[in-house]
């Protein structure tokens, strides 16, 4: 309501910034009253007032109204917006069951059209809830869901997805093991030859149990030779070795240093006359007129070793093995050349392959010693059990066989 003034001289004037109209207004109003009406401090400050305007029309009471970009309104006022949500209603699909929000005269509608008086949300939900198949379960997740009648003739299994259909398939081509060293569960495929959960349980595995079995050993020792005769592996020549090598060759004799033999390989392979011969050093291989006595445990797997590829290149190849000693090869090299020059004018058969057996006479010919030393390879095993001294708690390798 107006106020009235009774004395009108105390008013004062003011000017409107909307319109520029003089208007009057209390002392006390000063510097608070700008516009001369509501109308036009609306209008000023929607010039003032940042964004954009649009001009929208209420869906309930159909007038214009404008507002701003930024408020997204729908409806000119929160009664009109009230009113019209009393026109929808939230219907619930008979299909799927998720719950629509739908206006009451269009849900009406619909229910009249639909001979059971049933509701879908889509037209996809109203096509499969009219067909007349049959709700399955999926046999990897459980879901139900509704499936052809033709196709539950072809098979007992249903899946609901490509998903369900692809993870069911993989279970059925795998299975449940226990690693064989840690004792864990993992699943691996039926078909696979896995034997351990992790690459760290195989390569626990292959350092602990198979680099100690005999299929590793004699795999990684034909590996080892093999790589050898190809030069695939450096080696330098002892000087024994460099000594026969140039004395085979004085003798224009043909040869091949390292020649494999599956599990071993020879010194030096005569080539024109399937024959070997071995360089022994005094030390490595024990030498019985220098060492009385073995030992070291090294010593003791080398004789083996030496046993065993002379019975196996004897066995597989029929070859018996000429044995040059290091002492004879750097005192008595006339040894060796006539020996070696006999042992290839015999075809390999001699009174004894050990050059250590034998001398030169006086008339430069070449003769066997009356007393023959027996090299500890050749020995049997109660035989050189007499000349092993090891320090105690060391292994004594089993030496089988009896002597050449």
């Amino acid at each position: 309501m107006n106020r009235i003034y009774k004395n009108i001289n105390e008013n004062m004037t003011e000017i409107c910034l909307n319109c520029g109209t003089e208007f009057h207004i209390h002392p006390n109003q000063k510097d608070k009253t700008k516009f001369c009406s509501k109308k036009c401090c609306d209008e000023f400050k929607k010039g003032v007032r940042k964004g954009e305007y649009e001009t929208l029309i209420c869906p309930s009471c159909g007038q214009e109204f404008e507002s701003l970009k930024s408020k997204h309104k729908k409806y000119c006022s929160d009664k009109c917006k009230k009113e019209h949500n009393e026109l929808y209603t939230i219907a619930k699909c008979d299909y799927c069951n998720n719950e629509v929000k739908i206006l009451k005269t269009k849900l009406q509608e619909r229910l009249d059209k639909n001979a059971n008086h049933k509701f879908y949300c889509s037209a996809n939900c109203g096509h499969m809830g009219k067909m007349n198949g049959e709700k399955v379960k999926c046999s990897m997740c459980g879901k139900e869901y509704y499936l052809n009648p033709t196709l539950t003739k072809k098979s007992e299994l249903h899946f609901c997805s490509n998903e369900c259909q692809g993870k069911y398939q993989t279970m059925q081509s795998q299975e449940i093991r226990i690693c064989e060293i840690c004792g864990n569960e993992y699943i691996a495929k039926k078909i696979s030859e896995q034997r351990f959960c992790s690459a760290e349980c195989q390569t626990k595995w292959q350092s602990d149990i198979f680099s100690q079995t005999l299929e590793f050993k004699e795999k990684h020792r034909k590996i080892a030779i093999s790589n050898l005769s190809k030069g695939l592996i450096s080696t330098t020549n002892s000087g024994a070795q460099i000594k026969i090598n140039k004395l085979l060759d004085s003798m224009k004799i043909k040869y091949k240093n390292e020649m494999p033999f599956v599990y071993y390989s020879a010194d030096n392979y005569l080539l024109d006359h399937n024959l070997i011969i071995e360089v022994q050093g005094d030390f490595w291989h024990t030498n019985p007129l220098i060492y009385r006595k073995i030992k070291y445990q090294s010593r003791v797997e080398t004789i083996c070793r030496d046993k065993a590829k002379h019975t196996y290149i004897k066995n597989q190849n029929n070859i018996e093995i000429l044995y040059l000693w290091e002492k004879d090869i750097n005192e008595n090299l006339d040894v060796c050349e006539k020996l070696i020059q006999k042992y290839i004018k015999k075809n390999g058969v001699l009174d004894n392959y050990h050059s250590f057996n034998y001398f030169i006479d006086d008339n430069e010919e070449l003769k066997i010693k009356d007393v023959i030393t027996i090299p500890y390879q050749d020995m049997i095993k109660q035989e050189l059990n007499k000349y092993i001294n090891l320090k105690e708690g060391q292994l004594k390798i089993k030496v089988k066989g009896k002597a050449s």
